[in-house]
């Protein structure tokens, strides 16, 4: 030890236990911050994969309603009507044609699953019965009409923690999120 003015001084080796649990509650919260945000993410994405889904299911029933494809040909024979039926308060939601007027029919819908991503539920959505009704309609301006509503209108859907999103969809059969 070297002494100055008759005072030891020593050598400092380790951290005071003060300074030893600013340090652990420095790590505590930059870890907490750090997870928040992972967990914020992921729901993040799994809304926007909810997103994606149901703005797919909506184009897949609005080309079902088209009455020609690239070939200059019918792909159906006769009018075809295609719907998407929503269940407010449920994860789910069906895609369903019906073909000269007859019955609906149940169609996988684009992705192969009318259950969206767990977490994920339909808020609510502006069509009337919470159904999308595309009927064929003036296909050389793009334009499509619906039964009870005009096609134009949205869906809003809302995670377990409270994030929404929309996906929408206007008269022109141009669909959005």
């Amino acid at each position: 030890m070297i002494r100055t003015s008759g005072r030891p001084v020593s050598r400092r080796r380790a951290l005071t236990l003060t300074e030893s649990l600013v340090v652990l509650a420095i790590f505590a919260l930059a870890a907490s911050i750090g997870i928040i945000s992972w967990i914020r993410t992921n729901e993040a994405a799994t809304l926007r994969q909810a997103q994606m889904q149901v703005a797919a299911t909506l184009r897949d029933a609005i080309a079902k309603t088209e009455q020609s494809n690239t070939g200059g040909t019918p792909l159906v024979v006769g009018g075809v009507t295609a719907q998407v039926v929503f269940t407010p308060g449920s994860g789910t939601l069906s895609e369903q044609v019906a073909t000269n007027g007859g019955s609906w029919q149940t169609v996988t819908p684009p992705g192969g699953s009318s259950t969206l991503p767990a977490g994920v539920t339909v808020q609510s959505t502006t069509w009337t019965n919470n159904t999308m009704v595309v009927n064929a309609g003036d296909t050389s301006t793009g334009t499509y009409q619906a039964f009870h509503t005009t096609l134009a209108g949205q869906v809003i859907l809302v995670t377990t923690d409270g994030m929404t999103a929309t996906v929408q969809a206007n008269g022109a059969g141009n669909v959005w999120y």
